[in-house]
């Protein structure tokens, strides 16, 4: 089924001291967190497509896409998100029921952290996950 909504709860708390590939930077940044899904299409031609950290979010086989915005920096209080997906292509229903769409879940305590950038001590803790889909 098509996915709906991204739901759950998380806490968050930024490290220190932002860092750029191990090494101390000396610009100043704020880590954030990153909180998404993608619906991708699992073939591309004949080639069976798995995204990786440098094209989860850009792949021309994303149809959908649900992230979090303006994050919540508070690691007392768990933060309730709902997440509502965006579709930028069309689901072709004949494929989606022979299962020919992935779906990949991040939840990362830096936004950069596929780029090896981010702050040590950086948490980010996640409960309560629920993907919703339309009936």
């Amino acid at each position: 089924k098509k996915p709906f909504v991204l739901k759950g709860y998380y806490k968050f708390k930024p490290g220190e001291k932002f860092q750029i590939e191990k090494e101390p930077s000396s610009k100043i940044v704020s880590n954030e967190p990153d909180l998404y899904a993608v619906l991708y299409k699992i073939r591309m031609n004949t080639a069976a497509v798995t995204l990786k950290g440098d094209d989860v979010l850009t792949h021309p086989n994303i149809v959908a896409l649900a992230r979090i915005q303006n994050p919540v920096h508070d690691f007392n209080t768990w933060t309730r998100f709902d997440i509502p997906f965006e579709y930028s292509g069309n689901v072709d229903e004949k494929l989606l029921k022979a299962y020919g769409y992935n779906l990949a879940v991040v939840f990362t305590s830096s936004i950069e952290g596929a780029s090896f950038c981010g702050a040590i001590g950086s948490t980010l803790l996640v409960d309560e996950v629920k993907v919703v889909c339309e009936e």
